[in-house]
Formats: structure tokens, C-alpha cells, sequence
């Protein structure tokens, strides 16, 4: 009787210890590296933007709620590799960041462009100019253009710093969302704010994702947990909403 009994405590133990610990990862509260990109993430708007309200409706719909830091680009993506956070976003698909990261699914698809001050410009007009990409961002898809044309990058922290060197003629384009080229124009020079499209033969449709490091404990639970939320959020109508809501449907 007394084995008996013991052998039934031992897997009641076990069964408890399996809930327990299948559990810790929905238990937490994750914290996310995120930074300014107007209008996908950004510490004013609402919700922090489209991007973080479809990430935070994700996880909600597993039962995870989540928390913030606002950080540089850069500073939040190597402490994100790291493990200091749980995920960070909104990123594009890159060889270098595939070795070291989790690619969830596409969170949002946008198109990338070259943004000039004078319209019709097109790619023999290139050879030698200057080309603003802030520091930390991706150029894996304009690299064989760049160094077709022998193109110089100038890279400053932010956007933002991007648009006024465009302004000043310090750059001859800025290469960026056709979303964040916008709203960053309307935000520093008002609605009357002219930049152009360049038709250059470039990629152009990106694709945004969630990513969470190979290192980080539980990173494959994670990385699971947001991607079933997402399905059942683009199922449901929830992203749709959040894409209404913020006027990109």
C-alpha cells in the first residue's frame, strides 16, 4: 500500500510540476525593445503605434499581456540579442539577423522606396551621390544598387535627421517606407511638405516581423505563443480593426 500511495504522490508531483512549468511562460509579463519609427512604433501616438497594438493584440489573444522600453534602434536590438528582452520589432528579414534570431510571421508589409526633392529622377542620375539611412537600419536591399553606383551612405540616429539633411541638399535621397516618409515629412515640415518617389528598378515591397533571439530561454515557446495569437487575431478580425483604427486598411 505504502509504494502505492507513494507512486501516486510522485505523479501527482510530476503532473503539478508540468502545469507549473508549461506555464511560466504565460504567467509573465514580457518586456519588448522598441524605438521611434513614426508611424509603425512611436511613444506619442496611440497604443505606440500600429505595429506595437498588433503585437500587444497578439499576445493578448494568448492570454500575455506585455510592456514596453522605448530605446535607440540600435542599443535595443543588441540587447535584445542578448536577452535582456523578450522580442523587439518591427524588423525586416536579413541573412546576418536570421543566424541569431526567430523570424515570426509578417506582421505588416510595406513598400520601401528612394525619397528625392525633385520628381523623375531615375537611376543614371545616381552614380556617386549620397544616400541617408539612419544608423542600425537594414541595407541588404539597396546594396547592389548602392555599390552599383558607387553610392555613399551617411547614416545620423533617426529618420527625422534623414528628411533635414534631404531639405539642406547634405543627401540626395533618403531611403525609407513610403508610410514613415509621410508622416516624418508632415511631422517636421507640415502638409505642404514635397518629397518624390524615385523610379528606380529596387525592391519594394517589405515585409515587418516580430523577433525574438535564439539565446533567449523558452525563445521557440515565445516565438509559438505570438504566432498562434497572430493567426487568431488575422482570423477573427482583430488586425483588420487595428489596421482600420489607425487608417492603413
Amino acid at each position: 500500500m505504502f509504494s502505492h500511495k507513494s507512486k501516486r504522490l510522485k505523479l501527482l508531483a510530476a503532473a503539478i510540476a508540468t502545469i507549473f512549468f508549461s506555464g511560466t511562460v504565460l504567467a509573465q509579463t514580457p518586456t519588448l525593445a522598441i524605438g521611434e519609427y513614426s508611424p509603425f512604433v512611436a511613444q506619442q501616438l496611440p497604443e505606440y503605434g500600429v505595429t506595437a497594438a498588433i503585437v500587444s493584440a497578439a499576445f493578448n489573444a494568448q492570454g500575455i499581456d506585455v510592456q514596453y522600453d522605448f530605446l535607440p534602434w540600435k542599443r535595443g536590438y543588441t540587447q535584445t540579442l542578448n536577452g535582456k528582452y523578450v522580442g523587439t520589432f518591427p524588423y525586416l528579414k536579413t541573412p546576418e539577423r536570421e543566424s541569431s534570431f526567430l523570424y515570426s510571421e509578417p506582421i505588416f508589409t510595406d513598400r520601401f522606396r528612394l525619397f528625392v526633392l525633385q520628381p523623375q529622377q531615375n537611376q543614371s542620375n545616381w552614380y556617386n551621390k549620397r544616400v541617408c539611412i539612419p544608423l542600425g537600419y537594414d541595407t541588404t536591399q539597396i546594396q547592389a544598387f548602392t555599390s552599383a553606383n558607387q553610392i555613399t551612405f551617411e547614416q545620423p540616429p533617426d529618420i527625422a535627421n534623414c528628411f533635414k539633411m534631404l531639405k539642406r541638399n547634405r543627401v540626395d535621397a533618403v531611403w525609407v517606407s513610403e508610410l514613415v516618409a509621410a508622416d516624418t515629412n508632415r511631422e517636421l515640415f507640415g502638409a505642404d511638405a514635397k518629397t518624390y518617389p524615385c523610379n528606380v528598378n529596387l525592391l519594394d515591397e517589405s515585409k515587418y516581423y516580430f523577433i525574438v533571439s535564439k539565446t533567449l530561454p523558452q525563445a521557440n515557446q515565445w516565438m509559438s505563443r505570438f504566432d498562434e495569437g497572430l493567426k487568431k487575431i488575422r482570423k477573427n478580425g482583430r488586425y483588420a480593426e487595428i489596421l482600420r483604427r489607425f487608417g492603413m486598411h
